[in-house]
């Protein structure tokens, strides 16, 4: 008995802090999701790219683990199967993907 009680009080210092039920979750991705949900987005989408990634080029389909990302812009990088992070504007009307540290327009299938 003791033992169990030991380990859920190491479990929870490593956890921290407990969270609310209603608390959203908040982004861990670094300084650009921060700075993106400071400036009005929010985070719809945490997820993986499926397979290698090389950035986005007009119209291209990245293949995401939760949908599919269509590209509007240009940018190169190149990453295997890297985490990823979807936001979106609080209008609705803009999309973001955040790779590593860079940030991708386009929109969600």
């Amino acid at each position: 008995m003791q033992a169990i009680i030991a380990a859920a009080v190491v479990l929870a210092a490593l956890e921290g802090e407990p969270k609310a039920l209603n608390e959203p979750a908040a982004p861990s991705r670094g300084p650009r999701v921060d700075d993106l949900v400071a400036s009005g987005f929010v985070v719809v989408k945490d997820t993986k790219v499926v397979g290698d990634f090389d950035g986005c080029e007009r119209g291209r389909a990245v293949q995401l683990a939760a949908g599919v990302f269509t590209c509007s812009g240009f940018g190169y990088m190149h990453a295997s199967t890297p985490k990823a992070g979807g936001l979106k504007s609080a209008d609705g009307r803009q999309f973001k993907l955040v790779v590593g540290g860079a940030v991708f327009d386009g929109a969600y299938l």
